[in-house]
């Protein structure tokens, strides 16, 4: 005789319910379904970011649906999995201008012109904004050979170009590439789609930022390419014939933009937030 025996670890990523009075796959229903997956997307959540306190939220709920159905739990003494993650919780203010002759000609609409990166750091200055390309800094192509970054802003594609040097791929990470221009002395990035792309990404606040090391002082925004469209528009390029002339050539277009931004980001960040998985098990018979 086996026993089989079924384990469901959920990731509150997958939203699966069940009926309150039965257990087994087969007492899935749409009603059921529906009222779980509307809990988790509801505004109350705000979006469930893990270590958040929507997310904990969410956790206790599923928790709480687990113990209804009798589910043994398979976590730390409970449903859940602890661990620790990076945590950034971004606060109000949180503003992006355009300046020029030291007025605001600008202010771009959070969600729609512009987004901050999950793990952006926090600042609040008036700086000088110099386009970098693809902000990269190699032995055979750098973004920085000619351009002063200290103390400015840096407007360049998110995206990594789809060509190579030598055959070596690029560094995908945005904190590698965040790094560099910290190095260099630049205040804060401003990451934009490639324009020429079949469909350019539209900004997105991920905390997918790669491997590398959180600066708290130095803000990662990522704007609309409408939004960088306006703060070159004093300058000789558009952004789809810079990324034109880059991809062609395989060479460096760097330049100072001659305008101004105001950044105003404040961010909490945490190294070691405690989050979880929520964990049961429902048991199997015996096979006769």
């Amino acid at each position: 005789m086996k026993n089989t025996i079924l384990c469901l670890i959920i990731f509150l990523f997958f939203q699966t319910a069940f009926s309150q009075d039965t257990t087994g796959f087969s007492f899935i229903s749409k009603t059921n379904l529906m009222k779980t997956d509307s809990f988790l997307a509801s505004k109350e959540l705000k979006g469930r970011l893990s270590g958040s306190k929507g997310f904990y939220k969410a956790a206790e709920y599923m928790a709480g649906e687990f113990s209804k159905l009798g589910l043994k739990p398979l976590g730390n003494k409970s449903y859940f999995q602890n661990f620790k993650i990076e945590y950034n919780d971004i606060i109000a203010p949180c503003k992006f201008s355009q300046i020029e002759n030291g007025k605001e000609i600008k202010q771009f609409k959070l969600g729609k012109d512009f987004v901050c990166r999950g793990f952006t750091g926090s600042g609040h200055f008036i700086a000088h904004v110099v386009f970098c390309g693809y902000g990269y800094s190699e032995a055979d192509y750098d973004d920085y050979a000619n351009i002063d970054v200290k103390g400015k802003i840096v407007l360049m594609f998110k995206q990594v170009p789809s060509w190579k040097i030598d055959e070596k791929n690029w560094n995908a990470s945005l904190r590698f590439r965040e790094n560099i221009a910290f190095e260099k002395g630049a205040l804060a990035i401003l990451f934009v789609s490639k324009p020429n792309d079949a469909n350019p990404q539209k900004p997105i606040g991920s905390t997918l930022d790669g491997e590398g090391k959180y600066i708290s002082t130095f803000p990662m925004l990522q704007i609309d390419i409408d939004a960088a469209t306006e703060l070159l528009k004093n300058s000789p390029f558009t952004l789809k014939e810079l990324q034109t002339e880059i991809d062609s050539l395989k060479t460096p277009k760097s330049f100072d933009i001659k305008t101004d931004a105001e950044l105003d980001i404040n961010a909490k960040f945490e190294k070691d937030r405690n989050t979880m998985n929520v964990v049961g098990m429902l048991e199997g018979e015996e096979d006769d």
